[in-house]
């Protein structure tokens, strides 16, 4: 049974020790601490004091055996909690995977496509106005790379040039994506409250406060950093 740091002293006890004498009273309730600690019976000379030890103990066995089904109950429902969350991060990731291979498929028709064409540079821009050729800055990309919504990528390029971004609003983006990407608000719904990047941008919203709330759940993995595994006291449910 799991090593417990208390129990119970119940008051129908003080009918089970009212009949011994003082002396009695002291080793019985000495034994029980014993007991509790080292799980060895003590051995009572008088027939009283063991009756009375007797009556105690089958409490202390029967409390012990509720708080073990306990932790194994909280046990049981932290590693479904963990792997219930570890299977909408596997769904999360498979679905960028699978934009990523989505869109590198995009570029290399749009490679093939501008090599078989021989023409003016003037005639391209025309022909293609809905895809005209961006050239993005370096900080650009790196924010693209981090942002976890890939959409209107033109867009959000033109408001990130219009926003005139100073070295500190750009670090500042950067570490506010650090948490607002493990923001309960971003991974609900499989990113459905994710603002798009140009709506990101031109609202400033790495300015927001993250929730004071957020992670306070000791069952929540997200609450640990990335290769934490769950804590020993809550795999073995003594929370």
């Amino acid at each position: 049974m799991k090593e417990r740091k208390s129990f119970l002293f119940y008051y129908d006890w003080f009918n089970v020790l009212k009949n011994p004498n003082y002396s009695q009273v002291g080793r019985v309730v000495m034994a029980i601490e014993e007991y509790e600690k080292s799980g060895i019976e003590p051995q009572f000379r008088d027939s009283t004091s063991k009756i009375a030890f007797t009556v105690i103990s089958n409490t202390l066995i029967r409390d012990a055996e509720k708080y073990e089904k306990k932790c194994l109950k909280n046990a049981e429902n932290a590693r479904k909690r963990w792997d219930n969350n570890a299977n909408v991060y596997e769904r999360i990731n498979e679905n960028a995977n699978y934009a990523d291979k989505e869109r590198d498929k995009d570029k290399d028709k749009d490679k093939e496509k501008d090599t078989d064409r021989d023409i003016e540079k003037d005639s391209i821009s025309s022909s293609f106005s809905s895809k005209t050729v961006c050239e993005y800055s370096d900080d650009f990309l790196d924010f693209w790379k981090e942002y976890p919504k890939k959409v209107g990528k033109g867009d959000a390029f033109k408001k990130w040039k219009k926003a005139k971004l100073t070295n500190t609003d750009k670090t500042d983006i950067m570490n506010a994506l650090n948490w607002q990407k493990k923001s309960d608000r971003w991974r609900n719904d499989y990113g459905r409250f994710i603002p798009n990047p140009s709506t990101y941008i031109s609202q400033r919203r790495w300015e927001d406060e993250p929730d004071l709330n957020f992670n306070s759940d000791i069952t929540d993995p997200s609450r640990y950093t990335d290769g934490d595994t769950l804590p020993d006291f809550i795999l073995r449910g003594d929370y």
